[in-house]
C-alpha cells in the first residue's frame, strides 16, 4: 500500500471516533435543552394555573359578599348596581340574573339600560337546583360580542327569592392583569 492510503486510513481511524463523540455530545446537549424547556413549560403552566385559581377564588368571595347584600332582599337594584360596580373594571363586570335568566343588573352598561334576552336559562336553572358555583367555558358575550368567561353563583335572600350573580372576565383581563403582568416580558401566555 502506498503511504497516501495509510495516511487516509489513519485519518479516518483518528477522526471517526472524534466525530462520533462530537455527535453524541451534541445529541446529549439537545436532549438536556429539551428537558429544560419542558420543565420550564410545566413550571409556567403551574404558575398560570395558580394565578387563575387565585383570581377565581377572590371572585367567588366577592360574589358571596354580594349575594348577602341587603339590596337583594329589598329589591333595590340601583343600590345593588352601585355596590357591584365598585368591584368592576372595563374588563371585569358583574351581572345579576333572576330565575328566568333575565339580567336585572349588568355593570358593563349604565343602570336601566335594556339588556339582551336571556341566554343562560339552563345555567340559571342548574345553579338554583344545585346551589353550587359554576364557571363557564370561553363564550362570546351577548353585550360585548367579545370572548369572555363567567363565574356564576346562586344567591337566596332571607325572603326566599333566588338570584344568580355572575362575574364576567373579558379575555383582555387575563392578558393585562393576571397572567402577562407576572410573566417574563418575552413570554406569551394564553388561557384557553
Amino acid at each position: 500500500m502506498r503511504i497516501r492510503t495509510y495516511l487516509g486510513i489513519m485519518t479516518v481511524v483518528i477522526f471517526l471516533p472524534i466525530l462520533f463523540a462530537a455527535a453524541m455530545a451534541l445529541e446529549k446537549i439537545r436532549l438536556e435543552e429539551r428537558d429544560a424547556a419542558i420543565r420550564g413549560l410545566k413550571e409556567t403552566a403551574l404558575r398560570v394555573s395558580l394565578i387563575v385559581d387565585r383570581e377565581l377564588r377572590g371572585s367567588l368571595s366577592a360574589l358571596q359578599v354580594l349575594g348577602n347584600s341587603d339590596h337583594l332582599e329589598t329589591g333595590n337594584f340601583r343600590s345593588f348596581y352601585l355596590q357591584a360596580a365598585a368591584l368592576t373594571s372595563s374588563d371585569v363586570w358583574l351581572e345579576l340574573l333572576d330565575v328566568t335568566g333575565t339580567q336585572i343588573v349588568n355593570t358593563l352598561v349604565p343602570f336601566g339600560t335594556p339588556v339582551p334576552a336571556p341566554v343562560t336559562l339552563p345555567v340559571v336553572s342548574q345553579l338554583i337546583a344545585n346551589q353550587k358555583p359554576f364557571i363557564s367555558d370561553l363564550t362570546v358575550g351577548a353585550v360585548t360580542g367579545k370572548l369572555q368567561t363567567s363565574i356564576y353563583l346562586p344567591a337566596k335572600t332571607d325572603g326566599g327569592k333566588f338570584y344568580v350573580i355572575a362575574q364576567t372576565f373579558g379575555v383582555d383581563h387575563w392578558k393585562k392583569t393576571s397572567i402577562n403582568a407576572q410573566m417574563p416580558a418575552d413570554w406569551i401566555v394564553a388561557v384557553i
